[in-house]
């Protein structure tokens, strides 16, 4: 069976690199270390995952155990071919850029359908709710480094940050062009529907 290669796959892969563990505890330094902003984390497809780098022979389960009326509790470590999958995998996805699909961008392909005072209004809510997160996670990533979490934890967070500023300053561009009349296109003057 292949590898699994999902961002969650690649998280567990790093938290299990680090020592063994139980998914339940994986799933609450994932939340801990904030990476539910960076990859979808639900219980269910967390147990998927698990399930399927144990079915790839990536993973291990290591000691089952309960406490109390807690369910059991299964700890999971790497096998050697996980390591080396996590390691190989890894050093990919740092090396060599790869070309996403983001929904916004799909989007902004299609936006000569709406007039160019509709889009005016969307790209300014659009900035609007960008600035917000924005200050939400900086002031985030603020607490975290005050708490002492290190730097090199939060670094998709900040990566993610620099993502958000940059499509904030290019809203804000797009949608003066747009509101000047630099920028128009066949629909305007016309109801966005016809």
């Amino acid at each position: 069976m292949s590898s699994p290669r999902t961002p969650l796959a690649l998280a567990i892969l790093a938290l299990l690199h680090q020592e063994p563990v139980h998914p339940y505890e994986m799933r609450r330094r994932m939340r801990e270390r904030r990476l539910d902003h960076a990859l979808k984390l639900r219980h269910s497809s967390l147990y998927t995952t698990v399930q399927r780098l144990q079915d790839a022979g990536l993973i291990e389960p290591t000691e089952t155990s309960r406490e109390g009326r807690w369910p059991e509790r299964t700890v999971y470590a790497l096998t050697d071919a996980g390591r080396e999958e996590f390691q190989n995998w890894l050093r990919e996805l740092i090396s060599e850029p790869v070309r996403e699909y983001p929904q916004f961008a799909g989007a902004v392909a299609f936006i000569n359908h709406v007039t160019p005072d509709t889009a005016v209004e969307l790209l300014k809510a659009r900035a609007s709710a960008l600035e917000t997160d924005i200050a939400a996670t900086e002031g985030s990533l603020d607490k975290l480094l005050e708490m002492g979490l290190p730097r090199y934890l939060l670094l998709d967070a900040d990566y993610l940050l620099t993502i958000r500023k940059a499509e904030l300053a290019w809203v804000r561009s797009l949608t003066e062009s747009a509101a000047s009349g630099k920028l128009s296109w066949p629909l305007e003057g016309t109801s966005d529907d016809t």
